[in-house]
């Protein structure tokens, strides 16, 4: 038997062509950057909130997001038939994530100052518009 060939992270950065070295590089540096005016405007950034902010979210994905995902994909797979499987799927996702991205403001809906117009929507109904149009959707490709 061989043994299997095992590569250090070292050569692995050595076989990396100059153009992926050069975008990690100025990857590096546009994170330094914004670590640095993190820091520096720190009044205006609040790096302890977010901070804060970063782990919560980190927490309700490892907690919640995550197993429920598992769990409604493995329903998905036991209940909904092969053909029609990519379908539930694809509306699923992007019904999801038009959720994640609502709950923010439907959170904070009714809690601005009188000049901000973008919390003056109702979005919980926008919501199950959109919900709505997504199934819709997803039905008539899955028909078509």
């Amino acid at each position: 038997m061989t043994a299997a060939r095992r590569t250090s992270p070292l050569a692995t950065v050595r076989s990396a062509g100059p153009l992926r070295l050069a975008l990690a590089m100025l990857g590096l540096l546009v994170i330094a950057y914004g670590g640095l005016r993190l820091v520096q405007d720190a009044k205006d950034t609040k790096p302890l909130q977010l901070a804060v902010s970063i782990i919560g979210i980190a927490v309700l994905h490892d907690a919640v997001i995550a197993p429920l995902t598992v769990a409604v994909g493995w329903l998905v797979t036991r209940l909904v038939r092969p053909r029609a499987r990519a379908y539930v799927q694809g509306g699923l996702a992007v019904a999801g994530i038009i959720t994640l991205m609502s709950l923010p403001l439907i959170h904070r809906q009714g809690r601005s100052g009188p000049g901000s117009a973008l919390l003056t929507q109702n979005y919980t109904r926008n919501l199950v518009v959109l919900l709505v149009l997504i199934a819709l959707v997803t039905a008539g490709a899955y028909a078509l």
